[in-house]
């Protein structure tokens, strides 16, 4: 879930050829709208988003019935201490910063997969 496609295509791309199932939105809302219907296993959420902000999202999909559980890791062009401690506040599971290297991007999402396997209403 990011504003700019370009950062969306390089994560589809990355996560793609990894074997994963790929769900976009590019601002807050169409996030949410994305997470509750399509339920994916790990959501990455840029922190400056249009509609809903990162913070904001993370906040609504704590809230939500089938995305309580979901976790998710920020991805940033701001990695600033105050903005890892607000990412950390909120339940984030990790952090990337703006530019990231595909390949670490590939082995974080692998981990924490393996780590998290969310309870989910109707799996």
């Amino acid at each position: 879930m990011d504003d700019d496609p370009g950062i969306r295509a390089l994560c589809s791309a990355v996560l793609g050829a990894e074997g994963h199932e790929i769900v976009e939105a590019a601002d807050g809302r169409e996030g949410l709208a994305r997470a509750t219907s399509d339920e994916p296993d790990l959501a990455l959420l840029d922190v400056n988003m249009p509609l809903l902000d990162g913070y904001e999202l993370a906040a609504a999909l704590r809230q939500g019935e089938r995305t309580r559980h979901l976790p998710f890791v920020f991805v940033t062009g701001e990695p600033e201490p105050e903005v890892v401690a607000h990412a950390d506040s909120v339940g984030a599971l990790g952090f990337v910063p703006k530019p990231f290297e595909p390949s670490a991007l590939a082995e974080l999402v692998r981990r924490l997969l393996e780590q998290n396997d969310p309870p989910r209403p109707g799996r």
